[in-house]
This record gives C-alpha cells, sequence and structure tokens, in this order.
C-alpha cells in the first residue's frame, strides 16, 4: 500500500493510491491491516502520519523514517523526537551526503 499526493506520479507507478487531501493522505494506512513496515518519505504531514503509523503497526514492525534529523529537511517536531527515540533504532547516513540519514525504528 502506498499514497502520494502527486497525481502525476500516482499515474505513474502502480499500486499507489492519490490521496484526496490531507485527512485521506493521512488516514490511507487503515487499507492495510497491521502492516509489518511503514515508510514515512513526504514532504509534509510527517508527524500526523507517525501517529497513525504507532496505531496501526504491528508489534515489532518497522518504521522507517526518511531524512531523519537532516538538518536539510524539515525538523522533526520534539513530541516526534520524544516518542520514537525510546523505540529501538538505527540510523543508515550516505556516505556522500554528510547530512543525509534514515532512521529505522523497531515498534
Amino acid at each position: 500500500y502506498s499514497v502520494d499526493e502527486n497525481k502525476e506520479y500516482t499515474e505513474a507507478v502502480t499500486g499507489v493510491h492519490l490521496a484526496n487531501g490531507s485527512i485521506d493522505y493521512v488516514n490511507y494506512i487503515y487499507e492495510c491491516p497491521q502492516p509489518d513496515i511503514v515508510i514515512i518519505d513526504g514532504e509534509r504531514l510527517r508527524q500526523e502520519c507517525v501517529a497513525q503509523a504507532l496505531k496501526c503497526l504491528r508489534p515489532g514492525g518497522k518504521l522507517i523514517y526518511d531524512n531523519w534529523m537532516q538538518p536539510s529537511v524539515e525538523v522533526q517536531s520534539e513530541d516526534t523526537q520524544y516518542i520514537l527515540t525510546k523505540f529501538p533504532h538505527t540510523i543508515y547516513r550516505e556516505l556522500r551526503h554528510p547530512d543525509w540519514q534514515t532512521a529505522v525504528f523497531t515498534i
């Protein structure tokens, strides 16, 4: 299951749902009961997506957060940082781009 707000992208990629507004975008996760993996990689609504993912992920599931604590991209809210850093996690850095990083949290 995948959701995006970019019509051109959703038409070009098979299986991507075109969100009809912010609420649809954030709540589309409920189309897949208890996913094993959720990837947060959108340009907006990240904190809202994290909140929904934490409600839906199966125990032991993975939440992959692209651009985690990355200075060149949106800064996570203090609430999101506090909530997620309590979970076991690994941060992967891009070698050729010193500030690019992705975090994988076990929920």
